[in-house]
């Protein structure tokens, strides 16, 4: 299906004997979810798999890493790429505020950082400082899903090569409108 879909799979690879990932989501009242996963076959994924596609991951325009594989191999794509992911990777608290997460990140060689904030929007943070771009206000029924939202539409954007900021603000526009529909 993916294939079929213009998805490259020259990278991909199969695991005889292990689940697929699996992600089971609650979604309360007021639409927000809680996520528990099952790692599956997404677990197995190890640095030396991030190596044997270096090439690839260094001709990226964009790298997209959302911590749905073990720590070690995001953080040798990270190596590979000059990119991070928050808390988990600066070994700080998770409710370190977004501002210092992000400075931290930013040290640790990235030439921009963003962080998604739910229903707050995202913050930027590059050389230049720290900006919060706002989303639009919605009524979310299920935000399954907005988070990827946002994370592919920043992606295809820089693909495309939109500015950061531009990105940032229609991903925080993919977010929210994804926010309204129940489903991913």
């Amino acid at each position: 299906v993916l294939g079929r879909e213009g998805v490259d799979l020259t990278a991909m690879r199969t695991a005889a004997g292990v689940s697929t990932g699996v992600a089971l989501i609650t979604i309360d009242a007021q639409g927000e979810n809680t996520i528990v996963a099952v790692g599956g076959a997404n677990l197995l994924v190890s640095p030396e798999d991030i190596q044997g596609v270096a090439g690839l991951i260094r001709s990226a325009e964009v790298l997209l890493m959302q911590l749905e594989v073990p720590l070690d191999a995001v953080e040798a794509a990270a190596r590979l790429a000059n990119e991070a992911e928050a808390a988990s990777l600066t070994k700080r608290p998770i409710d370190t505020p977004p501002e210092q997460l992000a400075k931290a990140l930013l040290a640790l060689g990235p030439g921009a950082v963003i962080i998604t904030l739910g229903k707050l929007g995202a913050l930027v943070a590059d050389a230049s400082g720290c900006n919060t771009v706002p989303t639009i206000p919605v009524t979310a029924s299920d935000t399954v899903g907005a988070g990827d939202a946002f994370c592919g539409t920043v992606a295809a954007m820089l693909a495309e090569d939109k500015t950061l900021a531009h990105a940032v603000r229609v991903g925080c526009v993919a977010g929210a409108l994804a926010a309204t529909k129940p489903g991913a």
